[in-house]
């Protein structure tokens, strides 16, 4: 009876046993994205993320203006102030600084203009500094192709320069020319008149420079 006993506890032990490596092992526990230690959700970035940092150079909208220096002429003419037929004898430039685009070639409907104001140089230094008008023109004296007409407090951006010479007050020499002009910057622009087609102007000679 006791052997029979201590068999049956030996089997019931054994099947307990087998019962326990029958049943499979609970999964490990994996942490979630984001589960970590630090506030907020999703993933964080790795260690070697790069930052983009605002480039102080372009924050803050457009900068200081600037200037644009023209250097004059009026080919075929010896010069621009003197008589005719020799030179070109233009007594005042009349300057016209305009922003945006034309309509139309020849066309300034719709165009802003720049008040700027306008300094005459030469190798001995400033001749004369007259302040910008708008809408109209600034008028400026003759100078000769040995000087600079420089057009300062221009704002940056594109724009159109247009430089009539005046002759007996007729617009007898035009000039046009296209510029863009950088923040705190200088633009040197050399800039050719071109005779105009209009009565009463005084007539200019390559001939009459070569006597």
């Amino acid at each position: 009876m006791k052997a029979s006993y201590s068999l049956s506890v030996v089997a019931s032990i054994l099947a307990s046993i087998l019962a326990l490596a029958a049943c499979p092992a609970a999964p490990t526990p994996t942490p979630s994205p984001g589960s970590g230690s630090g506030s907020g959700s999703g993933s964080a970035p790795p260690s070697d993320a790069s930052v983009s940092v605002p480039d102080a150079s372009t924050a803050g909208g457009p900068g200081p203006s600037g200037s644009v220096v023209l250097t004059l002429s009026a080919p075929p003419a010896a010069g621009l102030c003197g008589r005719a037929p020799v030179e070109a004898a233009i007594s005042v430039f009349s300057v016209s600084v305009l922003a945006g685009t034309p309509p139309a070639p020849g066309v300034d409907a719709g165009r802003a203009c720049v008040p700027v104001s306008a300094k005459l140089s030469g190798p001995g230094g400033v001749l004369a500094t007259t302040a910008g008008t708008c809408p109209g023109p600034t008028q400026v004296t003759c100078i000769e192709s040995a000087q600079t007409l420089e057009l300062d407090g221009v704002p940056p951006g594109s724009y159109e320069v247009d430089v009539a010479g005046l002759s007996q007050g007729r617009t007898c020499w035009l000039g046009v020319a296209s510029v863009g002009v950088v923040s705190g910057g200088s633009t040197a622009q050399r800039l050719s008149l071109l005779p105009q087609p209009i009565d009463g102007c005084p007539t200019v000679s390559a001939q009459a420079k070569k006597k």
